[in-house]
């Protein structure tokens, strides 16, 4: 515990980013322990009155495939609020509590036992919360090394120690034994190695809790909004994307620090397709209040929806159920890139112009759309030209002539694996430039939904390296037009 108090103290005497009142409001339930450890452990589950403050610690943790044994029900409710047999608990729980008492904390809050688990409206009630709930705890442990609550935050030392090698005192007296390994090169670098890495509702957990502590197989790291640190001293701030964030200070820092954001949580894996957007609200929440004048459109931003809509799937994916607008890279299930990023905006020319969104919310307290929507749309003024697509390959006729570029498709809207061509149309988003002289050009790659309403999808991104001359004067005659993606 000695490294843990040594962060703790420096955190919360010499970092004002992570400073935060000595008690926060508590969450509406949490499991109040008995602070001392010198004895036996009395733990309940205990229910704040409202606005009551406190001091209290949060725990980020895979859930696999079981889940934990013993979980919050309409039925536990009410004998956990006069005591929870802290034995019965799986041994990640057990960790926490332990830590808990040692940090001197009262309280703790874990997902499981502090929401009703087969209640969908006190699901619904707490969801929208949990953000709050990280971003006010004192400090959030991160069960990173297990893949389910039986595997416990402690871990021995794996293999990777065990190749020890003899060395002689320089006096040639005295033999002694070194072992070493790899360091911890930045914050992401054990992503395959640990499981809680890999989960999507975690990274948010990590980024908005104000200090965190990593519990992985090799060794404790420490996270807060102004350090990053790990007990083989190697780990530094510039490391960190939770520290540039929370030091980020310039609204062209957030324009690219969003985008960092999505590309590393689309990394991530959700149990539930349908938590794409919620499982990030709590983040965009908190970058809409650093982003003046602007707004939050399905996981794009309208003071820069050009570059936003500039994504890639890694992967062709085919959705069965409904999760966001086509636009958005929320409807993919797969790592998304984005190809305009800061070392080379300078030469971006926009070409598309917002025009509206409408986004209805899944919880309609969801005032902000934040979270899930139920369906979202988003009007553009720019240029759109019928095309020919044709599968398989790359092509696409514009007219009676062949158009070279090449075409990266999102989703796998045709029918079967033999030649096939289709109607398509491609809207322009915008050029990179170099010395006035245009030298990539994109498109957003789209099939008409609705004939009558004006209505398309995307399937994909078109870009070109360098429009012919007989294309730039077609271009030219094409007057804008408003257009409606779904």
């Amino acid at each position: 515990m000695s490294d843990i108090s040594q962060w703790l103290g420096t955190c919360t005497k010499q970092h004002p980013k992570c400073r935060l009142a000595d008690k926060t409001p508590l969450p509406s339930r949490v499991l109040e322990i008995d602070e001392s450890p010198d004895h036996s452990l009395k733990l309940r589950l205990y229910r704040p009155a409202p606005n009551e403050m406190g001091r209290y610690i949060c725990l980020s943790y895979c859930w696999g495939a079981e889940g934990s044994p013993v979980q919050l029900t309409k039925t536990t409710l009410s004998p956990f609020q006069h005591n929870i047999n802290g034995e019965t608990l799986p041994l990640t729980f057990q960790h926490a509590i332990h830590v808990t008492r040692k940090l001197g904390v009262k309280y703790l809050w874990i997902d499981s036992l502090c929401i009703v688990q087969d209640d969908s409206n006190d699901w619904s009630e707490q969801c929208p919360l949990m953000a709050e709930i990280y971003h006010n705890a004192y400090i959030t442990l991160a069960a990173s090394g297990a893949s389910n609550p039986r595997a416990g935050l402690y871990f021995t030392s794996d293999d990777e120690w065990d190749r020890g090698r003899e060395i002689l005192s320089t006096n040639g007296r005295h033999s002694f034994r070194a072992f070493a390994r790899t360091a911890v090169a930045d914050m992401n670098s054990t992503w395959d190695r640990e499981p809680l890495f890999k989960r999507a509702w975690a990274y948010q957990e990590r980024m908005l809790s104000r200090r965190i502590l990593y519990f992985t197989r090799r060794e404790i790291l420490w996270e807060c909004n102004e350090q990053a640190a790990c007990q083989c001293l190697h780990l530094q701030e510039k490391m960190s994307l939770k520290v540039t964030f929370a030091n980020s200070t310039d609204v062209r820092d957030f324009t690219f620090r969003w985008t960092e954001i999505v590309a590393e949580y689309s990394r991530r894996e959700l149990s539930h397709t349908t938590d794409k957007l919620p499982a990030l609200a709590g983040i965009a929440k908190t970058m809409h209040s650093l982003r003046a004048n602007d707004a939050y459109i399905a996981g794009l931003w309208r003071n820069t929806l050009c570059l936003d809509l500039l994504w890639h799937g890694i992967q062709k994916s085919k959705q069965a159920t409904w999760q966001a607008p086509s636009w958005s890279w929320a409807s993919t299930n797969c790592e998304v890139t984005f190809w305009i990023y800061e070392q080379n905006v300078q030469g971006f020319c926009p070409a598309l112009s917002y025009v509206t969104h409408n986004c209805m919310p899944l919880h309609p307290t969801d005032e902000g759309c934040f979270g899930g929507l139920r369906s979202a749309s988003l009007t553009v003024q720019g240029k759109l030209i019928p095309a020919i697509g044709k599968y398989p390959g790359n092509s696409l006729t514009i007219g009676k002539t062949h158009k070279h570029g090449s075409v990266l498709r999102d989703v796998l809207f045709w029918s079967g694996s033999t030649t096939e061509e289709f109607p398509v149309y491609i809207l322009h988003v915008g050029d990179m430039c170099d010395g006035g002289h245009r030298t990539q050009s994109f498109y957003l790659y789209l099939r008409q939904v609705d004939v009558k309403l004006q209505t398309y999808e995307r399937v994909g991104l078109f870009y070109e390296d360098e429009r012919p001359s007989r294309y730039e004067r077609l271009w030219r005659t094409i007057g804008t037009t408003r257009v409606t993606l779904v």
